[in-house]
């Protein structure tokens, strides 16, 4: 009897759920030589993945948004003024999740739970001419952010606008790599665990400006109650151009700030050819 019940409580639920699925992916690859006078010899090849599936149920009243990506890039870098060996650097290196649980009331902003968790996949590395150190890995560090607040959406054929704005919690997890962890008032102790309380706001925007030209940003701030005139900013931009139905150009163009970890802006652009499809 307990067996007919689960069956007949997964249809119900299976017939009661409205679900929405976008999965995309991308590979990519460069390869470049040169010797000159100014950097040396150099032989450089670059592999990239990105892979993201977007999940939207609405369950009774509630709507359901669960994000998935993963991004890993490698560039295999053969430098005579680097100790004549080869070396595995990543580009892209990150592990995102992302659920957010919104009620529809009918107003101009909705209210909403989230959780995040961003990681790394393999070990990031800091270069110089006497030694490579590792800086971060896997699961190390590792922050998710905890947020309460309103959420403002809106979506057609050429916009797919997401915003909120909440109370949130920021929680950092470190085991060897506690360079976002540690305090340096203690220079005895090696913190691995840091959380801060504070607001957070999120813009997510996808514009498709023609069939064969898209643009996705993502803005992210916060600021915690202890220091509220430092922000934390994370400003991604990717386009793609569509050359063949599955070929084409990708343009990313990231900005960050987090006085932690540097006291200056950090940036990161590449252009790729490459494989992309959205499912």
């Amino acid at each position: 009897m307990y067996k007919y019940f689960n069956i007949i409580l997964l249809l119900y639920l299976f017939f009661i759920i409205d679900c929405y699925s976008q999965t995309r992916f991308s590979i990519s690859f460069s390869q470049s030589n040169k010797k000159d006078w100014q950097q040396g010899e150099k032989q450089i090849l670059e592999s990239s993945f990105l892979f993201e599936t977007k999940q939207k149920l609405d369950i009774f009243s509630f709507q359901n948004q669960i994000t998935l990506k993963t991004a890993l890039g490698v560039q295999l870098l053969k430098d005579k003024n680097y100790k004549g060996i080869d070396t595995w650097i990543p580009t892209d290196n990150e592990l995102y999740f992302d659920y957010m649980l919104k009620y529809p009331c009918g107003w101009l902003v909705d209210p909403f739970y989230s959780t995040t968790a961003t990681t790394q996949l393999v070990e990031s590395f800091t270069l110089s001419e006497s030694n490579k150190s590792v800086n971060s890995a896997f699961w190390d560090p590792i922050t998710t952010l905890e947020s309460f607040g309103f959420a403002y959406s809106v979506s057609d054929s050429l916009l797919n606008l997401t915003s909120r704005i909440g109370i949130s919690l920021k929680q950092v997890r470190a085991y060897l790599n506690t360079g976002t962890t540690d305090d340096y008032k203690t220079s005895d102790i090696k913190e691995r665990y840091k959380y801060e309380r504070g607001i957070s706001f999120k813009n997510d925007i996808t514009l498709n400006y023609a069939s064969n030209l898209s643009h996705r940003c993502t803005f992210e701030l916060f600021s915690s109650f202890e220091r509220f005139e430092n922000w934390t900013v994370k400003f991604q931009n990717e386009f793609q151009v569509k050359i063949w139905e599955w070929l084409g150009i990708i343009i990313k163009a990231d900005v960050y700030y987090d006085e932690i970890q540097s006291p200056s802006i950090q940036y990161k652009q590449s252009t790729r050819i490459g494989v992309n499809a959205t499912i």
